[in-house]
């Protein structure tokens, strides 16, 4: 920035921090007022900018449908293969309510 642009804006902010305090009766926060006023005229352009700008768009994720697993007695595949002695277990259980419905009917 050229000095007299500079010298020309701090008189601007000096007149204009003189003014408020000078309307709101409050001359002792005059230097308070112009930093404030100072620091306002460096972030307004930021906030113009970003106002302005059109917004990035951020690809969405898509949410995954996780499907319900239905649990069945006979799971092939399972990881883990089931010790003998359980299979032969079910087997007995289920031949055994097969017999019973049978003699039922």
């Amino acid at each position: 920035i050229p000095a007299t642009t500079a010298k020309q804006v701090s008189t601007l902010t000096m007149h204009l921090a003189y003014q408020t305090c000078k309307y709101f009766d409050m001359a002792t926060y005059q230097m308070n007022a112009y930093n404030f006023f100072s620091v306002l005229m460096m972030y307004l352009p930021w906030l113009l900018v970003d106002l302005v700008s059109p917004k990035e768009e951020k690809p969405k994720k898509r949410r995954s449908r996780r499907r319900k697993v239905e649990e069945s007695d006979d799971d092939d595949d399972s990881s883990a293969p089931e010790p003998e002695e359980k299979r032969e277990e079910k087997q007995k259980k289920s031949k055994k309510t097969k017999t019973a419905s049978k003699k039922k009917d």
